[in-house]
C-alpha cells in the first residue's frame, strides 16, 4: 500500500541518518561546525553588503533574502559562501554517508542552486514561479536534514515556528497585495534614479492610505524576519547534536 510504501521509506532515511551519524568523527563535526559558519556568513554578510548599496541605490526594507541576493556584489557574496559551506557539507555526506545519503544531499544542493542560481527573483514570470517552487522544497529539504544531523528540538521548533511564520505571512501578503493591486516584491523593477523617483512599487506604495501601507510593511517584515530566522534556527543547530568524543 501507499502508507507501507511511505512508512519503509522513512525507515530507510532514518537507517541512512543513524549510520551517518555513527561514522562521524570529531573531525567531521569541525567540518560541520566550519560549514555552519560559511552558511551563517552567506545570510547576513550579503544583508551588509545590500543595504551598504553595493548592489543598488534605494535597498529596500523589509526584503526577503532571495531580493537582497538577487544581483551585484551581495549575490556573488552570497552564492560563493553558500557553495563553499554546501562543498564542505558534500564532502562529508560522499565520505561518511550511504548511497541514500549521497543522494540526498545532491538533490538538496541541485534544489538550492535552481532557487537561488539558474532562477533567481525577479527575471522572468515563468523564473519566479520555478524559484518559489524550488525555495519552498529546498526549505522542506531541511526536515530531512534534521535527522542526518540529530538536531536538538529547540532548533527545530524555531525553525518549524518560522517556517509557519512565513508561508502564513506571504499568503497574507499576497492577498493583500492583489486587493491593493501592487505588485510582488519579485515583479518590481529597479529604477536606476530610484532615489529621485521612487521604483513603481514605491510610487503605487505611496498612493496608499497610511494604514494599507502600514499592513503591507508589517506583513513585508514578519516574511523577512521569519525568513531570517527559520534559516538561523536550522544553521545554529546543525552541529549542535552531532558527537564531539571520536
Amino acid at each position: 500500500s501507499s502508507l507501507g510504501w511511505v512508512l519503509a521509506a522513512m525507515g530507510a532515511a532514518q537507517a541512512s541518518a543513524d549510520a551517518f551519524r555513527a561514522q562521524l568523527t570529531c573531525a567531521d563535526v569541525r567540518s560541520v561546525v566550519l560549514a555552519r559558519n560559511l552558511f551563517h556568513a552567506s545570510t547576513f554578510l550579503p544583508l551588509a553588503l545590500y543595504h551598504l548599496k553595493l548592489s543598488e541605490d534605494c535597498p529596500k526594507f523589509p526584503a526577503t533574502i532571495s531580493y537582497s541576493i538577487r544581483k551585484g556584489v551581495p549575490r556573488i557574496a552570497h552564492h560563493s559562501l553558500w557553495l563553499l559551506g554546501w562543498a564542505v557539507m558534500l564532502k562529508l555526506f560522499r565520505k561518511r554517508g550511504d548511497r541514500w545519503a549521497q543522494l540526498f544531499a545532491t538533490q538538496m544542493i541541485s534544489t538550492g542552486v535552481l532557487a537561488v542560481i539558474v532562477c533567481p527573483l525577479g527575471q522572468s514570470t515563468f523564473r519566479n514561479k520555478v524559484h518559489f517552487v524550488a525555495s519552498g522544497a529546498y526549505m522542506l529539504d531541511h526536515i530531512m536534514l534534521f535527522r542526518f544531523l540529530d538536531t536538538p528540538r529547540i532548533f527545530k521548533a524555531g525553525f518549524y515556528g518560522g517556517f509557519v511564520a512565513l508561508v502564513t505571512a506571504l499568503r497574507l501578503l499576497e492577498k493583500k497585495e492583489a486587493e491593493l493591486g501592487i505588485a510582488a516584491e519579485g515583479h518590481a523593477q529597479d529604477n536606476d534614479d530610484c532615489a529621485a523617483l521612487g521604483s513603481p512599487r514605491e510610487q503605487a506604495l505611496e498612493r496608499l492610505s497610511r494604514t494599507d501601507r502600514n499592513v503591507l510593511r508589517g506583513l513585508e517584515g514578519v516574511v523577512m524576519f521569519a525568513e531570517y530566522g527559520l534559516f538561523s534556527s536550522f544553521v545554529c543547530g546543525m552541529a549542535a547534536g552531532l558527537p564531539r568524543t571520536r
